[in-house]
């Protein structure tokens, strides 16, 4: 052994010893004549093993080849832990490194700016790098922002720090967006009540100046007989629309819920009366009820029971209002039973399996799996339906303007009388506002009871 493989020897040796935890392995069989190293300079592969009758080249000095030693070395620990042999002590266990954690789940930010930060970020992929470091570059420029005003987002690649002024210009193009919605309520909607409000404190003249009168508007509306009139009116209608109505867009839903076939057809032609326009709607309901030539009385005419098939429909007071009625729902219950037959379509498949599984009819279906899970939404359509009965102007105002004798005169139907007919437009906003008020406390106070029942 020549000595350059001697002191190259001793030093793999000594290296062993120093990194490994037991002592150093015995001199039997050394490892190092075995290797094969490959020197960084590309040259052919070099032979530490001396073989039988060939001549080689000599080995470079030890101090040249300890860096190419370490670096094969290091790699065939990681490659496999080499076992002891008979008769050697056992071989440090080779240095593992320890496990990477993994990155932790990407997590929405709280702020609604940071969710647009990440956004922003995995839309352009690579090209947060060179935004960051723009945004480092304004940040080390300007001493005034603290550690507070800058948050980080983590990405798949690096920290993308965003500042909290860049993305406070992004809300100036939402308000600039939304601001023509808000001019069109505010001019529309707001101003007007806010306008009705003062008025109904007023006597409006509308050759000069209103007169400030203060609560004589109210004390009036409340000694007035017909306001408690037409509040006797709006109570019996809401009770008709309710009593007659309320179960009809509940039966649609389910019957639609149970055709197989033609669904489509089914909401089309429920949703096709909302759809009418209101006006156009009523004057040919008005041509269908009329007691000479209506529609309705032609077909009763056929019966031959009938001795009198000129029914007044709209001229007298009892079925003036229940034709009132039947042209409201008419108009309303195909909304409603959209609505139900979407709330039906969110009941568990698995309840109407089980139902059939053990045998109940339908009408058991319907009572304990059905209605059940419907009781949210008829309790809202409920409280949606008091309010437009409440409401209700265009069916009474073209149909029986308020008559006969006052028998169909509404809240609204008065008011408008009041306001453009009398021009006591004062009076009439009072009105408004009792109204309004009323509305809005039932209102209240209906929410609050649904909110106790959940």
């Amino acid at each position: 052994m020549s000595n350059e493989e001697s002191r190259s020897k001793k030093l793999f040796d000594e290296l062993l010893a120093e990194e490994g935890t037991g002592p150093a392995p015995a001199p039997v069989l050394p490892v190092l004549p075995r290797m094969r190293l490959s020197p960084p300079t590309g040259a052919a592969p070099l032979s530490i093993k001396r073989k039988a009758g060939t001549v080689q080249t000599p080995l470079p000095p030890a101090a040249d080849l300890l860096p190419e030693i370490l670096r094969q070395v290091d790699e065939a620990r990681r490659a496999k832990a080499p076992s002891a042999g008979p008769g050697q002590a056992p071989r440090p266990a080779p240095i593992v490194p320890a496990p990477i954690a993994p990155a932790p789940a990407l997590q929405a930010p709280a702020k609604a700016w940071s969710r647009r930060a990440l956004q922003f970020q995995r839309s352009f992929g690579k090209k947060h790098e060179r935004i960051r470091l723009k945004i480092h570059r304004e940040l080390a420029s300007d001493e005034s922002l603290n550690d507070k005003a800058i948050y980080t987002v983590r990405g798949e690649e690096t920290a993308l720090r965003v500042p909290e002024y860049f993305y406070e210009k992004q809300g100036w193009a939402a308000w600039a967006f939304l601001l023509p919605a808000l001019a069109a309520f505010f001019l529309f909607s707001w101003a007007p009540l806010v306008r009705g409000f003062v008025l109904s404190f007023e006597k409006v003249n509308l050759g000069g100046p209103a007169q400030w009168v203060g609560f004589d508007n109210y004390v009036r509306a409340a000694s007035d007989p017909q306001v408690w009139a037409t509040l006797g009116h709006a109570l019996l209608f809401c009770g008709l629309s309710v009593a007659l109505g309320f179960w009809v867009p509940i039966a649609l839903a389910l019957y639609a819920n149970e055709v197989r076939r033609g669904q489509g057809l089914l909401k089309l032609v429920f949703f096709l009366p909302f759809l009418t326009p209101s006006v156009p709607a009523v004057v040919l309901w008005r041509w269908i009820l009329d007691q000479g030539y209506g529609l309705v009385n032609s077909v009763v005419a056929l019966l031959p029971f009938v001795k009198d098939p000129h029914i007044p429909w709209l001229n007298q007071p009892t079925l003036a209002m229940l034709s009132v009625v039947i042209v409201f729902l008419w108009k309303n219950t195909g909304w409603n039973a959209l609505i139900y037959l979407t709330a039906v379509k969110d009941v568990p498949e698995e309840l109407y399996e089980t139902a059939e599984l053990d045998g109940a009819p339908m009408w058991m279906r319907v009572r304990h799996v059905s209605l059940p899970y419907l009781r949210g939404t008829m309790r809202f359509l409920l409280l949606m339906q008091v309010i437009a009965t409440f409401q209700v102007f265009t069916e009474v105002y073209l149909l029986t303007a308020g008559g006969p004798m006052n028998s169909t005169e509404m809240i609204a139907t008065y008011m408008y009388k009041k306001s453009f007919l009398y021009l006591d437009i004062g009076y009439a906003s009072a009105l408004a506002v009792v109204l309004f008020m009323a509305l809005l406390s039932f209102t209240g106070l209906r929410l609050k009871a649904m909110e106790e029942e959940v």
